[in-house]
């Protein structure tokens, strides 16, 4: 019951991901701007099956955006505890890298599954439509 407007862009990533038993099957992972009346400016980064190797309090992805070098991010879990989700943390650097560039790759730690690598294509973000 907040007064103003939730905005939220996302894309899909154009790689597939491949789990072991029980989360076997290709899918994709979600990368999600967020700017929320209550919770403010969050980067999320969803998968759709399997779990984010990330401790109790937080853990570090690496990102790289175009062919940069790669640059340590914060992540934290949701406070639902959400193995799938990881909040990437702090929106503001992510946020001007990114608008400078047209890949976004992620490197995460799975369960079981050892570093990953998570890829978007950010090129058609529109920063006043958000």
């Amino acid at each position: 019951m907040q007064n103003g407007t939730n905005k939220f862009a996302y894309v899909i990533s154009t790689n597939e991901l491949t789990f072991d038993f029980p989360y076997g099957g290709p899918q994709h992972s979600i990368l999600t701007l967020r700017k929320h009346v209550r919770h403010g400016k969050d980067v999320l980064l969803q998968i759709e099956r399997g779990q984010f190797l990330c401790h109790i309090r937080s853990c570090s992805v690496t990102v790289r955006f175009d062919d940069a070098n790669g640059q340590s991010f914060s992540a934290t879990e949701p406070s639902d505890s959400d193995s799938t989700l990881l909040f990437i943390e702090p929106f503001d650097k992510f946020y001007a890298s990114m608008l400078k560039a047209k890949r976004v790759r992620f490197e995460a730690t799975f369960f079981q599954q050892g570093n990953r690598t998570l890829e978007f294509d950010v090129s058609g973000f529109e920063p006043k439509q958000f």
